[in-house]
Protein backbone atom coordinates (compact mmCIF):
# COMPACT_ATOMS: atom_id res chain seq x y z
CA UNK A 1 0.00 0.00 0.00
CA UNK A 2 1.83 3.74 -0.95
CA UNK A 3 1.98 5.75 1.61
CA UNK A 4 0.80 9.44 1.31
CA UNK A 5 3.64 11.07 0.22
CA UNK A 6 4.89 8.34 -2.78
CA UNK A 7 0.69 8.86 -3.82
CA UNK A 8 1.78 12.51 -4.54
CA UNK A 9 2.37 13.26 -8.10
CA UNK A 10 5.49 15.44 -6.58
CA UNK A 11 7.18 17.97 -4.60
CA UNK A 12 6.77 21.67 -5.12
CA UNK A 13 9.68 23.93 -4.14
CA UNK A 14 8.67 27.79 -3.10
CA UNK A 15 10.74 30.30 -2.68
CA UNK A 16 10.08 33.67 -1.23
CA UNK A 17 13.55 35.07 -0.99
CA UNK A 18 14.58 36.26 2.37
CA UNK A 19 12.96 40.52 1.57
CA UNK A 20 10.72 42.13 4.18
CA UNK A 21 8.16 42.61 1.93
CA UNK A 22 5.18 41.13 1.91
CA UNK A 23 4.71 39.08 -1.70
CA UNK A 24 0.81 38.63 -2.35
CA UNK A 25 1.30 37.85 -6.03
CA UNK A 26 3.41 34.65 -5.13
CA UNK A 27 0.82 33.82 -2.32
CA UNK A 28 -1.68 34.00 -4.93
CA UNK A 29 -0.45 31.13 -6.42
CA UNK A 30 0.71 29.32 -3.56
CA UNK A 31 -2.91 28.78 -1.84
CA UNK A 32 -3.76 27.26 -5.77
CA UNK A 33 -0.88 24.94 -5.62
CA UNK A 34 -1.57 23.54 -2.02
CA UNK A 35 -5.34 23.22 -2.77
CA UNK A 36 -3.88 20.53 -5.26
CA UNK A 37 -3.52 17.86 -2.77
CA UNK A 38 -1.61 15.78 -4.96
CA UNK A 39 1.33 17.68 -4.79
CA UNK A 40 3.59 17.94 -1.53
CA UNK A 41 4.38 21.35 -0.87
CA UNK A 42 7.69 23.18 0.93
CA UNK A 43 7.34 26.71 1.29
CA UNK A 44 11.05 28.85 1.77
CA UNK A 45 8.94 31.75 3.17
CA UNK A 46 11.33 34.28 4.47
CA UNK A 47 9.93 37.59 4.95
CA UNK A 48 6.45 36.53 4.76
CA UNK A 49 7.12 32.91 7.76
CA UNK A 50 4.55 34.39 10.33
CA UNK A 51 1.85 35.49 7.92
CA UNK A 52 2.28 31.60 6.46
CA UNK A 53 2.98 29.60 8.81
CA UNK A 54 -0.54 29.27 10.06
CA UNK A 55 -1.16 27.22 6.44
CA UNK A 56 0.22 24.26 7.73
CA UNK A 57 -2.93 23.72 10.13
CA UNK A 58 -4.81 23.95 7.09
CA UNK A 59 -2.98 21.98 4.65
CA UNK A 60 -0.06 19.34 4.03
CA UNK A 61 2.45 21.89 3.31
CA UNK A 62 6.00 22.57 4.96
CA UNK A 63 6.73 26.11 5.80
CA UNK A 64 10.21 26.83 6.57
CA UNK A 65 11.61 30.60 7.55
CA UNK A 66 15.04 30.65 6.25
CA UNK A 67 16.77 27.89 5.28
CA UNK A 68 21.00 27.47 5.32
CA UNK A 69 22.39 26.98 1.76
CA UNK A 70 23.16 23.34 1.96
CA UNK A 71 19.03 22.71 2.92
CA UNK A 72 18.21 25.03 -0.11
CA UNK A 73 20.12 23.26 -2.29
CA UNK A 74 18.87 20.21 -0.97
CA UNK A 75 15.08 21.34 -1.40
CA UNK A 76 15.59 22.16 -4.71
CA UNK A 77 17.24 19.32 -5.95
CA UNK A 78 14.37 17.08 -4.41
CA UNK A 79 11.77 18.85 -5.98
CA UNK A 80 10.10 18.13 -9.14
CA UNK A 81 9.02 21.48 -10.01
CA UNK A 82 10.13 25.08 -8.53
CA UNK A 83 8.63 28.05 -7.92
CA UNK A 84 10.07 31.04 -6.69
CA UNK A 85 10.61 34.84 -6.82
CA UNK A 86 12.41 36.28 -9.96
CA UNK A 87 15.70 37.64 -7.46
CA UNK A 88 19.17 36.76 -9.25
CA UNK A 89 19.92 34.40 -6.46
CA UNK A 90 17.17 32.32 -6.70
CA UNK A 91 17.41 31.82 -10.89
CA UNK A 92 20.98 31.47 -10.57
CA UNK A 93 20.92 28.44 -8.29
CA UNK A 94 18.07 26.61 -10.21
CA UNK A 95 20.50 27.10 -13.64
CA UNK A 96 23.52 26.10 -11.58
CA UNK A 97 21.57 22.57 -10.56
CA UNK A 98 20.08 22.46 -14.25
CA UNK A 99 16.14 23.29 -12.81
CA UNK A 100 13.74 24.96 -14.80
CA UNK A 101 11.89 27.49 -12.35
CA UNK A 102 8.73 28.92 -12.68
CA UNK A 103 9.27 32.83 -11.41
CA UNK A 104 7.07 35.36 -9.97
CA UNK A 105 8.19 39.12 -10.32
CA UNK A 106 8.19 41.18 -7.42
CA UNK A 107 5.56 44.19 -8.46
CA UNK A 108 6.12 47.97 -6.72
CA UNK A 109 3.21 48.82 -7.83
CA UNK A 110 1.87 45.66 -4.86
CA UNK A 111 4.38 47.18 -2.52
CA UNK A 112 6.25 43.92 -2.94
CA UNK A 113 9.57 45.26 -3.63
CA UNK A 114 10.93 48.86 -4.23
CA UNK A 115 11.59 49.07 -7.45
CA UNK A 116 10.54 46.55 -10.59
CA UNK A 117 13.72 45.48 -11.22
CA UNK A 118 12.44 41.61 -11.34
CA UNK A 119 9.92 42.70 -13.51
CA UNK A 120 12.45 44.30 -16.07
CA UNK A 121 14.58 41.61 -15.90
CA UNK A 122 11.79 38.78 -16.50
CA UNK A 123 11.00 41.04 -19.26
CA UNK A 124 14.44 40.76 -20.77
CA UNK A 125 15.52 36.81 -20.49
CA UNK A 126 12.05 35.64 -20.79
CA UNK A 127 12.69 34.48 -24.46
CA UNK A 128 16.09 33.01 -23.67
CA UNK A 129 14.30 29.70 -22.43
CA UNK A 130 15.97 30.04 -18.45
CA UNK A 131 12.95 30.12 -17.03
CA UNK A 132 8.92 30.21 -17.01
CA UNK A 133 7.27 33.72 -15.76
CA UNK A 134 4.03 33.23 -13.94
CA UNK A 135 1.21 36.20 -13.34
CA UNK A 136 -1.38 35.27 -10.46
CA UNK A 137 -3.96 35.04 -12.94
CA UNK A 138 -2.44 31.94 -14.17
CA UNK A 139 -4.26 28.64 -14.14
CA UNK A 140 -2.48 26.68 -11.40
CA UNK A 141 -3.74 23.44 -12.16
CA UNK A 142 -2.21 19.75 -11.99
CA UNK A 143 -2.34 19.58 -16.03
CA UNK A 144 -0.40 23.20 -15.56
CA UNK A 145 2.15 21.76 -13.68
CA UNK A 146 2.44 18.49 -14.92
CA UNK A 147 3.51 20.07 -18.09
CA UNK A 148 6.52 22.27 -16.51
CA UNK A 149 7.85 18.64 -15.43
CA UNK A 150 10.77 17.49 -16.93
CA UNK A 151 11.92 20.76 -18.32
CA UNK A 152 15.09 21.86 -18.66
CA UNK A 153 16.49 25.64 -18.98
CA UNK A 154 18.27 26.45 -22.02
CA UNK A 155 21.74 26.52 -22.50
CA UNK A 156 22.18 28.95 -25.18
CA UNK A 157 22.20 31.36 -22.11
CA UNK A 158 25.85 30.57 -21.38
CA UNK A 159 27.03 31.38 -25.05
CA UNK A 160 27.00 35.09 -24.22
CA UNK A 161 28.14 35.24 -20.83
CA UNK A 162 30.23 39.11 -21.04
CA UNK A 163 26.70 40.52 -21.88
CA UNK A 164 24.72 38.50 -19.23
CA UNK A 165 27.38 39.58 -16.73
CA UNK A 166 27.28 43.22 -17.95
CA UNK A 167 23.57 43.02 -17.89
CA UNK A 168 23.40 41.30 -14.41
CA UNK A 169 25.57 44.61 -12.87
CA UNK A 170 22.98 46.79 -13.89
CA UNK A 171 20.54 44.49 -12.82
CA UNK A 172 22.10 44.41 -8.96
CA UNK A 173 22.89 48.24 -9.02
CA UNK A 174 19.28 48.73 -9.47
CA UNK A 175 18.66 46.52 -6.36
CA UNK A 176 18.31 43.24 -7.55
CA UNK A 177 18.12 40.87 -4.65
Amino acid sequence: MPSALTAKLGKIFVVYGNVHYTFPSLTAILLRVIELKEWSVTVQAGGEYLALKSLESLSSAVIRDRLCRREFISELRGANLVIGHAGWGFIEESLNNDIFPLVVPRRATLKEHVNDHQVDFVEKYKEAGIFEVLNSHVDMTSCYLKNMLGRRPSRKHIIDNARLIEDLLIYMQKGGR
